[in-house]
C-alpha cells in the first residue's frame, strides 16, 4: 500500500501502490493522486506566490511537493511582476522549511536562486535578516549565500550586517560575523559601518559584538566621526 497526501486538501490517503495514479482518488475531495493544479501556475506571473501561499499554510512544505511543482512547470528562478521569487517569499516569511526545500537544487540553479535580487538589490538573505528569521538565515548561509551581498545604491548599499545592526537582531549579527561577514563596508550616503548603525539605533548587544572587531573602532563616517564620537553626540536614550 502507498500512503500519499492530497495536493489540495492535504488529507492522507492509502492505495495500492501498483494501481494507476489516475484511479486513486482522495477520499476527501475526490482529486486523483497525481493531481497538480498547473493552471494555477500559468494563469498569471505569480508562480512564486503559489509556493508562497503553500509555505505560509498551516501544513509543512515537503521537498516532494516542491519537486512535483517543478515537474508541473514551476521555475524556481521565475519572478512575479514585482520581482519576487519563491525563495524571496519564503525568506520574508521566515519559513526555514520552505527555504531548505527550495534550495535542494544543485550547482548553478541553486546559485541563481540564491543570488536573485528584486528591486533595490534585495536577495533572500537580506529579507530573512531584516525579518529577524534566524533559522531561515542559517539555511541560506548553509547553502553558501553571499554573506556580504550589498543592496543597490538606491538602498544605501547596505550589507546583511548593516541590516542586522539596524534592526537589533544580535543573534543573526553574531552568526553573520562567525560566517565570515566583513564588518568594514560602509553605507553609500552617510558612509557608516555596521557599528555606526548599531550605535545610532541604540542596540547595545549589537554594539558589543561589533566592538570585538578591533578594526572598526577607528572607522570614520561621512562626517569624520568614529562610532564612539557619534555615540557622544546622540541624545541619551
Amino acid at each position: 500500500m502507498k500512503r500519499w497526501e492530497c495536493f489540495v486538501c492535504w488529507k492522507v490517503n492509502e492505495d495500492d501502490e501498483a494501481a494507476a495514479s489516475a484511479s486513486c482518488l482522495c477520499f476527501c475531495c475526490g482529486r486523483p493522486r497525481d493531481f497538480i493544479p498547473t493552471s494555477a501556475m500559468v494563469q498569471t506571473r505569480a508562480k512564486p506566490l503559489v509556493l508562497h501561499g503553500l509555505s505560509a499554510a498551516q501544513h509543512e512544505l515537503h521537498p516532494t511537493l516542491v519537486h512535483s511543482l517543478q515537474q508541473a512547470g514551476l521555475d524556481l528562478t521565475d519572478t512575479d511582476s514585482s520581482g519576487w521569487t519563491a525563495l524571496h517569499c519564503a525568506a520574508m516569511l521566515g519559513d526555514a522549511t520552505a527555504v531548505r526545500c527550495l534550495l535542494q537544487s544543485e550547482g548553478n540553479e541553486r546559485q541563481v536562486v540564491l543570488e536573485a535580487a528584486r528591486s533595490g538589490g534585495w536577495r533572500a538573505l537580506h529579507l530573512a535578516v531584516r525579518g529577524g528569521h534566524l533559522q531561515a538565515v542559517e539555511e541560506l548561509l548553509l547553502a553558501n549565500a553571499d554573506v556580504d551581498a550589498r543592496l543597490e545604491a538606491s538602498d544605501d548599499a547596505r550589507t546583511p550586517l548593516h541590516i542586522a545592526a539596524e534592526h537589533g537582531h544580535a543573534e543573526i549579527l553574531d552568526l553573520l560575523l562567525r560566517c565570515g561577514a566583513d564588518p568594514t563596508p560602509v553605507t553609500r550616503h552617510l558612509r557608516r559601518s555596521a557599528l555606526h548603525v548599531a550605535v545610532v539605533a541604540a542596540h547595545e548587544r549589537c554594539v558589543r559584538l561589533l566592538l570585538a572587531q578591533a578594526d572598526l573602532v577607528g572607522v570614520l563616517d561621512g562626517d569624520g566621526l568614529t562610532a564612539l564620537q557619534l555615540a557622544h553626540l546622540l541624545p541619551p536614550s
